[in-house]
Protein backbone atom coordinates (compact mmCIF):
# COMPACT_ATOMS: atom_id res chain seq x y z
CA UNK A 1 0.00 0.00 0.00
CA UNK A 2 2.95 2.38 0.87
CA UNK A 3 4.49 2.04 -2.58
CA UNK A 4 1.17 1.94 -4.65
CA UNK A 5 0.39 5.22 -2.50
CA UNK A 6 3.78 7.29 -2.29
CA UNK A 7 3.99 6.40 -6.13
CA UNK A 8 1.45 8.52 -6.76
CA UNK A 9 3.53 11.37 -5.69
CA UNK A 10 2.58 14.36 -8.56
CA UNK A 11 6.02 16.68 -7.85
CA UNK A 12 5.15 19.86 -6.04
CA UNK A 13 6.37 20.82 -2.71
CA UNK A 14 8.03 22.89 -1.05
CA UNK A 15 11.96 23.77 0.16
CA UNK A 16 12.79 23.40 3.34
CA UNK A 17 16.13 22.19 5.14
CA UNK A 18 15.15 18.98 5.06
CA UNK A 19 14.58 18.54 1.44
CA UNK A 20 10.80 18.89 1.50
CA UNK A 21 8.24 20.23 4.00
CA UNK A 22 5.59 17.75 2.16
CA UNK A 23 4.70 16.00 -0.93
CA UNK A 24 1.63 17.15 -2.32
CA UNK A 25 0.06 13.73 -4.57
CA UNK A 26 -2.24 14.48 -7.63
CA UNK A 27 -5.21 14.28 -5.76
CA UNK A 28 -4.53 16.89 -3.33
CA UNK A 29 -3.74 14.80 0.01
CA UNK A 30 -0.32 16.02 1.36
CA UNK A 31 2.04 13.72 3.06
CA UNK A 32 4.84 15.12 5.79
CA UNK A 33 8.04 14.52 4.58
CA UNK A 34 9.15 13.22 7.75
CA UNK A 35 6.64 10.53 6.57
CA UNK A 36 8.81 10.13 3.33
CA UNK A 37 12.36 10.47 5.06
CA UNK A 38 11.38 7.60 7.14
CA UNK A 39 9.62 5.69 4.02
CA UNK A 40 12.70 5.77 2.20
CA UNK A 41 15.18 4.61 4.80
CA UNK A 42 12.86 1.34 4.96
CA UNK A 43 13.18 1.23 1.11
CA UNK A 44 16.91 1.42 0.60
CA UNK A 45 18.01 0.75 4.25
CA UNK A 46 21.70 2.46 3.60
CA UNK A 47 20.36 5.99 4.12
CA UNK A 48 17.91 8.84 5.91
CA UNK A 49 19.56 7.14 9.69
CA UNK A 50 19.47 10.50 11.35
CA UNK A 51 16.17 10.98 11.75
CA UNK A 52 13.71 13.44 10.61
CA UNK A 53 14.80 16.54 12.73
CA UNK A 54 18.56 15.65 12.07
CA UNK A 55 18.85 14.60 8.90
CA UNK A 56 21.90 17.45 8.82
CA UNK A 57 23.91 14.48 10.12
CA UNK A 58 23.08 12.37 6.65
CA UNK A 59 24.14 15.14 4.88
CA UNK A 60 27.34 15.43 6.38
CA UNK A 61 27.93 11.54 5.91
CA UNK A 62 26.86 10.81 2.53
CA UNK A 63 24.07 9.01 3.30
CA UNK A 64 21.05 11.65 3.05
CA UNK A 65 18.37 10.55 0.19
CA UNK A 66 15.63 13.30 -1.13
CA UNK A 67 14.08 10.84 -3.20
CA UNK A 68 15.28 12.08 -6.52
CA UNK A 69 17.02 9.87 -8.86
CA UNK A 70 20.04 11.82 -8.36
CA UNK A 71 20.53 10.07 -4.63
CA UNK A 72 19.06 7.12 -5.82
CA UNK A 73 22.29 6.84 -7.95
CA UNK A 74 24.26 8.44 -5.38
CA UNK A 75 22.96 5.53 -3.01
CA UNK A 76 23.61 3.10 -5.74
CA UNK A 77 27.56 4.33 -6.21
CA UNK A 78 28.29 4.29 -2.69
CA UNK A 79 27.26 0.57 -2.07
CA UNK A 80 29.33 -0.59 -5.00
CA UNK A 81 32.12 1.24 -3.79
CA UNK A 82 31.70 -0.52 -0.54
CA UNK A 83 31.16 -3.71 -1.99
CA UNK A 84 34.81 -3.39 -4.40
CA UNK A 85 36.56 -2.61 -0.93
CA UNK A 86 35.83 -6.03 0.79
Amino acid sequence: MATSFLGSFYGHSSRSAAGFDKLVLENGFSVDAATYGHYLHHKYFECNYAGDTTNFLDKLFGTFHDGSDEATEALKQRLRRRASAR
